[in-house]
């Protein structure tokens, strides 16, 4: 049978892949979600960059940049908007989003290949997403070479010891400011989720599975960890 709706080649331990699914759940457009592995790489081998999410169209052409999609989706489908209405809000909405992706983004490199504990967890659930069912000694070869290309990446993406303390001060003020937000206001914008908001979770997700920021984020900001949960659906 068919699907005449999107698909959406992500990952869960992708911020980005996180990002989008929950713009696709809320915005209830018809989808269907397929976890990365070897297979859908020989699939996508000649999309460029090569990042997830890829989302594949219903004309079946290939897509893997978040914010033009956004806009593109908001184009070809109407109703439950992720654009502030008022001129203002949607500056600062985008604005916002492009903070998340291109700022909080280190954090969510930084904590996951900073310390040793964070490094070897997530190398191995990251190989275990790809390879579920392939055997342990593969996940667990897989997760090594992975481990090793992202922690040599580190200073590539501004993740360095020299800028730890900024990046690390910046995410305690940013949770400290969005924990008192979520309990006033349900999204940052008003009674609607934005662009902005969708942004932040996916940077998010990710703090909030990651052994470190995971134990710091319940500890400084709880109800911004639930919040997370709630922004992954809201269909």
């Amino acid at each position: 049978m068919s699907f005449e709706g999107y698909r959406i080649i992500g990952g869960l331990g992708s911020p980005y892949s996180m990002k989008m699914r929950a713009i696709f759940r809320y915005r209830r457009i018809p989808h269907v979600w397929i976890q990365q592995t070897p297979e859908t790489r020989k699939e996508t081998a000649g999309i460029r960059p090569p990042v997830i999410p890829i989302i594949q169209y219903p004309d079946g052409t290939y897509h893997n940049d978040s914010t033009p999609m956004i806009y593109d989706l908001e184009a070809r489908h109407a109703g439950r908007s992720v654009v502030p209405e008022e001129e203002g809000q949607a500056f600062l909405a985008h604005l916002l989003e492009d903070m998340a992706d291109e700022w909080a983004t280190k954090m969510m490199f930084h904590y996951r290949w900073f310390r040793e504990r964070d490094q070897r967890q997530m190398s191995e659930w990251l190989a275990y997403d790809s390879l579920m069912g392939k055997g342990l000694d593969g996940i667990r070869e897989f997760a090594a070479l992975f481990r090793e290309r992202q922690v040599g990446r580190m200073a590539l993406v501004g993740c360095t010891e020299a800028n730890r303390p900024l990046i690390e001060a910046t995410c305690t003020e940013i949770f400290s400011l969005l924990d008192a937000h979520v309990t006033e206001e349900a999204f940052l914008f008003g009674g609607r989720p934005s662009l902005a908001d969708f942004s932040f979770m996916g940077q998010f997700s990710q703090l909030a599975v990651d052994p470190t920021p995971c134990e710091k984020m319940r500890a400084e900001a709880p109800y911004l960890f639930r919040w997370l949960m709630q922004m992954d659906d809201l269909s």
